[in-house]
């Protein structure tokens, strides 16, 4: 591994280290929401489906993802030698994950409007029963449904339907559209995570400098970034090609042997682009949670 590659990964290695242990005293603040804080309000609108838990697990996750991306950059072999390694795609996927998240917390907190928080709160549990609906019917063909741990058979879940009405009843007592199906149902839409990641961007601070040394703007940066890694997570073949470096191998006639690695100074700056949306979620989580003077 030669020394530009070494001190990328280092610099990489350097951020997460950071960044976690800044994010420590926030995790044990154990995410108290005050009485009178803004997050108080939306919780108690929104409750069972508050605001702050569903921050919460979106930071946390993304801590989570983070976390696992520094253990897969180092290896010890004893307690003074450590080893960097670099991953050609798995790190993409960490990333990703770690993005996502990031975003849609940023997504949920950002808007000053506390209609808008409910409603994204909302949409996003909508979203999330569709989901899992989905996931439960595909476990039921497979007869993969566990039972309880005490072996009695799982309750019969709420129908789609009434589970539907229940966000449309909360959605209607915080000012949503009456009198207009057509246009609950499209409050109630989650917009998918290219719009989530774009419009978090625009909340991330500052520019960025890329791989290649150019200033880039945070905010259309970011979505750039999760398209890239979800093309690396996937394996995508022109994704691969476009992003990793390659070293050609061997060519007989038509076909070339490339082998393709990772490329260091991207995932430093990915990294420290991810990490700018954690920190920017976890600043609108304390922003919210602050008790009128």
């Amino acid at each position: 591994m030669d020394d530009d590659v070494t001190a990328h990964l280092r610099a990489t290695v350097q951020t997460l280290d950071n960044f976690l242990s800044q994010y420590e005293p926030l995790r044990e603040m154990h995410w108290r929401v005050p009485p009178g804080s803004s997050l108080a309000g939306d919780d108690a609108r929104t409750d069972p489906y508050q605001v702050s838990h569903s921050a919460q697990h979106a930071i946390q996750a993304a801590v989570d993802h983070l976390h696992c991306l520094r253990s897969s950059l180092t290896q010890y072999e004893d307690t003074e030698r450590m080893t960097l390694l670099l991953h050609s795609y798995g790190s993409s996927t960490l990333l990703r994950g770690a993005l996502e998240n990031s975003a849609r917390a940023v997504w949920l907190l950002a808007p000053t409007s506390r209609y808008e928080r409910i409603r994204r709160r909302l949409a996003l549990q909508n979203d999330d029963n569709r989901n899992h609906h989905n996931l439960r019917q595909l476990a039921a063909d497979a007869n993969t449904l566990r039972p309880t741990a005490t072996g009695a058979a799982l309750p019969e879940p709420r129908s789609e339907q009434d589970l539907y009405q229940d966000l449309v009843d909360r959605l209607l007592a915080a000012g949503g559209p009456h009198n207009d199906p057509r246009e609950l149902k499209k409050a109630l839409r989650f917009p998918g995570y290219a719009e989530v990641v774009r419009e978090a961007g625009r909340h991330l601070p500052g520019r960025i400098r890329n791989s290649a040394g150019a200033s880039v703007d945070t905010s259309s940066y970011l979505e750039w970034v999760r398209r890239a890694c979800s093309a690396l997570a996937h394996g995508d073949l022109k994704g691969s090609l476009a992003q990793l470096n390659r070293e050609v191998q061997a060519i007989d006639g038509d076909l070339t042997s490339l082998r393709l690695t990772g490329s260091p100074g991207e995932l430093h700056t990915r990294t420290e682009l991810t990490w700018r949306a954690v920190s920017t979620a976890t600043a609108l989580y304390a922003q919210r949670s602050q008790p009128p003077h």
